[in-house]
């Protein structure tokens, strides 16, 4: 039997197709191509679809491709899916996605899909309608004031602030658009005169159409989100830890960048908060997919009061799938689970709802291997001042490793270049900070013990000890296979003004350079400066020659 084709929809015609790109990046990496024949379907904002060329799905956003699709990838239509796919998994995020359009559209076609129904993601991405229904079933959230786009039209700042007084609704207030996602086009006011503005922006904030928008009352308290997901086998919901946000100094709330910037904000998994607190939380979360119909997955975010109210601002039909978002985050915290097994969860409990699960159980038995796997150590981490972008080289490299043909261990380097093994729940942490604080002395290991326990080590560190030969010599002392270059041209590279006099030496064109001394600048600095003008032209480049990523 052939395996099961899985189209991942990604991209869009809502105003946050960036997110649902990586999102969808994210899952094409980690589905599991021994179950599943994966298909990057992509939508752009004009709404036409193409099957993404793989090398596509490693650009840094959609517009680095979008001008090359007409050539390089392929255009179909809806109706060609019914005959190109099995099953769909939906990471498109927003208007057209998660309101109920795009499930519609698939139904229509008769194709199975991850996730909530039409009429239950349409009720969900509307923000005024949903809050009645909760209200209806007793669940709280914050009181609020609805403006439709023909009263922002005609409103005045003065009759706007009788408004909020009457409704017994003082500043500050949060405002926000009916039916964006992702914090997308919301404030918060502090001062009245402000108001009418954040509301017509909020009303505006999707460029082709104005919406309703909502003023809520501003919660204070222990912000949170929750994943929960359904457990087929059981039969139950399986709430995960919750996590506790603390937006950045001098913001107001948990905004677009902080939530999907690496390193952004501050987060707890568990939160820092009674165990009794973090079970109302889960039976609240559970409660309200229970009354919306909630299929599969949701994320729901939401206040804990000082007086241990919990407050439903926001519930999701679905989660950003970036690498170390909440979802693998807190999977991670409590069950441990790896972003393939987490993303296979999922689709595997919408595949039993449909009654398909025959069709991955036996392809899974075809493509089955019971060759060794390759042991991978991956260095990440470092201390040098790039350790961030290696926490994320080498998480990559981690996630996107094949689990059928390797066995990979994560190794945190610290700061004094000792080395810890850590766990996935350590791994999907915010930072290399969170990390540090999270690693117990017995996780801690010996450069030796690479030799003993792996039989490769994957550098992902970046800078300083990671290229500049001194990793590369530890491994090639104990004989450990490892990537790139050698202890010479790690060394060399390394040093910006030896590597272009080498590579002059060797026939090589390389820029003008003079190499400035700190000893020569503070004795002769006007005497240095006046010699540079003589021999190099202007404009110049200043750079430190053992400093990299600029």
């Amino acid at each position: 039997m052939p395996k099961l084709r899985v189209g991942i929809c990604m991209g869009g015609k809502s105003i946050e197709r960036e997110v649902s790109f990586n999102s969808g990046r994210t899952v094409c990496d980690h589905l599991d191509s021994y179950q599943y024949d994966v298909i990057p379907i992509y939508q752009t904002m004009a709404g036409i679809l193409y099957i993404l060329p793989w090398h596509f799905l490693h650009r840094g956003k959609t517009t680095d491709f979008e001008n090359r699709l007409e050539k390089e990838a392929e255009k179909i239509i809806w109706d060609d899916l019914k005959d190109r796919i099995d099953f769909m998994y939906i990471a498109m995020h927003g208007r057209y996605a998660e309101d109920g359009i795009l499930q519609g559209t698939l139904e229509l076609l008769g194709i199975p899909y991850l996730g909530s129904s039409r009429l239950t993601s349409a009720l969900c991405m509307d923000k005024i309608r949903v809050k009645r229904m909760l209200a209806h079933h007793g669940i709280e959230t914050p009181r609020d004031i609805v403006f439709d786009p023909h009263e922002i039209d005609t409103m005045n700042s003065q009759n706007l602030i009788e408004l909020t007084q009457t409704n017994n609704l003082p500043a500050p207030w949060v405002v926000k658009p009916y039916q964006e996602g992702s914090s997308l086009g919301i404030s918060v006011v502090n001062d009245p005169a402000h108001l009418l503005t954040a509301i017509k922006q909020a009303s505006t904030v999707h460029p082709t159409k104005a919406q309703a928008v909502l003023i809520e009352e501003y919660i204070t308290g222990m912000e949170f989100s929750c994943i929960t997901l359904y457990d087929y086998k059981k039969q139950e919901y399986m709430p995960l830890v919750p996590t506790e946000i603390i937006p950045e100094e001098g913001t107001a709330l948990f905004d677009y960048d902080q939530k999907y910037m690496p390193g952004r904000a501050t987060k707890f998994t568990p939160p820092r908060c009674a165990k009794k607190i973090i079970s109302k939380i889960q039976q609240t979360c559970i409660a309200v997919m229970e009354h919306l119909d909630i299929k599969t997955i949701s994320r729901i975010d939401g206040f804990v009061t000082p007086d241990n109210r919990v407050i439903i601002v926001d519930p999701n039909t679905s989660s950003g799938m970036a690498p170390s978002s909440f979802l693998f985050r807190e999977a991670a915290a409590m069950t441990n689970m790896n972003h393939t097994e987490l993303i296979n969860h999922l689709i595997e409990t919408d595949l039993a709802r449909y009654g398909m699960m025959d069709r991955i159980k036996n392809s899974s038995d075809q493509t089955k291997r019971t060759a060794k796997k390759l042991r991978v150590a991956v260095l990440l981490g470092g201390p040098s001042r790039e350790r961030e972008i290696s926490l994320e080289s080498g998480r990559n490299i981690i996630y996107k490793l094949s689990p059928h043909q390797y066995e990979t261990t994560p190794i945190f380097v610290d700061i004094h270049t000792d080395l810890y093994t850590i766990t996935t729940a350590q791994l999907v942490l915010n930072s290399t900070k969170e990390i540090t604080e999270h690693i117990q002395p017995d996780q801690q290991i010996t450069w030796h013990s690479l030799k003993e326990n792996y039989d490769f080590v994957f550098i992902a560190l970046h800078g300083g000890v990671g290229e500049n030969g001194s990793v590369q010599g530890m491994l090639e002392m104990l004989s450990v296979p490892y990537n790139g270059s050698s202890v010479l041209a790690s060394a060399l590279c390394m040093d910006k003004y030896k590597t272009a006099q080498y590579l002059k030496a060797a026939g090589f064109e390389t820029p003008k350079q003079a190499l400035v001394q700190k000893k020569q600048w503070n004795n002769t600095k006007e005497n240095l400066l006046e010699e540079i003008r003589a021999t190099i032209p202007a404009p110049y480049i200043v750079n430190q020659p053992m400093m990299a990523a600029a």
